[in-house]
């Protein structure tokens, strides 16, 4: 077994041979997204996150409109999209790649995934997903929950930008359904980054009818992390470098957008965020993990072989700064952090009904099989202390 500095250096040779006054090449993207009728699948946008590849995603329709026409019309007016072209079978787009946050929201607005498949179910758990998170991120707790009695309403919503946006969509239909559904109960699980939607929204509203918000992995105090973006979350590049996982290092690059800034460890905007209290009614269950995958007595060893990986490479100043915030990150460790989150960080706030920490890693915190679903269960128990309480269901 070839040693792990080896197989660091051989994922980051590539990457090494740009330097730092070189500016990074725009790679072209061009997607094809298939029309049915008057609607056409925006999965492939999804597939852009490295979490989820194209051929994983199942269909997201959404119809196409005068008003999606129009706009397509104006970004390539104002040079976002370079081509497009509508036939009666797919929409097919062009455009440079550092345009894709200028496009997504376009075409793949906040929405509910079965939105068609809820008739006023009596309770109602939405799950919001986090950042590099999709409609995959609960393949596993949606079922679940519904087995046991409460409907999922997954919510998807363009992943790495601001909030504010998909905060507008839940709020919003949280109180239109409300007004439809008076009769349902109503609870929000939410991923990392999936927490401050869910807060946003909520501590925007004038009222609202959830009960509960279970936040598992949310960074409330930020993240070290925030500059890696992975397949699944913020970052878990130090158990995939040491499983030899050569795509880990497709995250060591800067992060970028609302999302990573929000997610800092010194975000104003954040703390802005969190000084606005979530109305009464809500109870908080606050969930961290653990389940870091660097060993406390193995932290010297992982810095000393990012430190030879430094050297050995020396590589721009920028990147062997990224490197080094892995290499000291506490978010790893064992006991500490989550990969992603220290419990700290994902426990931060104060006034919270209850609070549980997992030995589980952040996208472990989502993991839900026959042998293994304390998760499930403790937020299962959480929210039936509400109804023996008498809250509305």
């Amino acid at each position: 077994m070839k040693p792990l500095f080896v197989c660091i250096l051989f994922a980051l040779s590539p990457l090494l041979l740009l330097r730092a006054d070189e500016p990074v090449p725009q790679a072209t993207v061009v997607i094809e997204l298939p029309i049915q009728g008057d609607r056409y699948d925006a999965s492939r946008f999804t597939g852009l996150s490295k979490n989820e590849r194209a051929s994983e995603s199942e269909a997201v329709w959404y119809p196409l409109t005068t008003k999606t026409r129009f706009a397509l019309m104006l970004l390539k007016t104002q040079a976002v999209v370079t081509e497009y072209d509508i036939s009666s079978t797919r929409l097919r787009i062009e455009f440079a790649e550092d345009k894709v946050n200028e496009i997504v929201p376009i075409l793949f607005p906040p929405s509910f995934l079965n939105i068609d498949d809820f008739t006023g179910q009596d309770r109602v758990v939405v799950l919001v997903h986090g950042l590099e998170g999709g409609k995959l991120t609960y393949r596993e707790l949606a079922p679940a929950f519904e087995a046991h009695g409460w409907f999922p309403l997954q919510m998807v919503y363009p992943n790495d930008g601001g909030i504010k946006e998909p905060a507008k969509f839940l709020q919003g239909e949280l109180e239109r359904l409300h007004r439809r559904y008076p009769q349902t109960r109503w609870a929000i699980v939410a991923h990392s980054l999936g927490g401050l939607v869910a807060w946003e929204a909520l501590a925007s509203a004038k009222s609202t009818p959830v009960t509960d918000l279970v936040t598992l992995g949310t960074p409330f105090a930020g993240s070290s992390m925030a500059r890696f973006q992975s397949d699944l979350e913020l970052a878990d590049v130090a158990v995939r470098l040491m499983a030899f996982d050569l795509g880990a290092i497709d995250t060591l690059a800067d992060g970028s957008g609302e999302a990573i800034e929000l997610l800092k460890p010194d975000s104003q905007q954040r703390r802005d965020l969190l000084k606005r209290s979530l109305p009464p009614v809500v109870r908080l269950h606050l969930v961290a993990g653990s389940g870091g995958p660097i060993k406390k007595d193995e932290i010297v060893k992982f810095s000393g072989l990012i430190e030879r990986v430094i050297e050995r490479l020396n590589p721009s100043e920028q990147f062997a700064a990224h490197l080094r915030v892995l290499a000291s990150a506490s978010e790893v460790v064992e006991g500490v952090g989550d990969g992603a989150v220290t419990v700290r960080s994902a426990t931060a706030i104060d006034h919270h009904y209850s609070q549980r920490v997992f030995s589980r890693s952040h996208t472990g915190l989502l993991k839900v099989n026959q042998d293994n679903d304390e998760v499930l269960e403790w937020i299962l128990a959480q929210l039936r202390k509400v109804d023996a309480a008498g809250s509305k269901r």
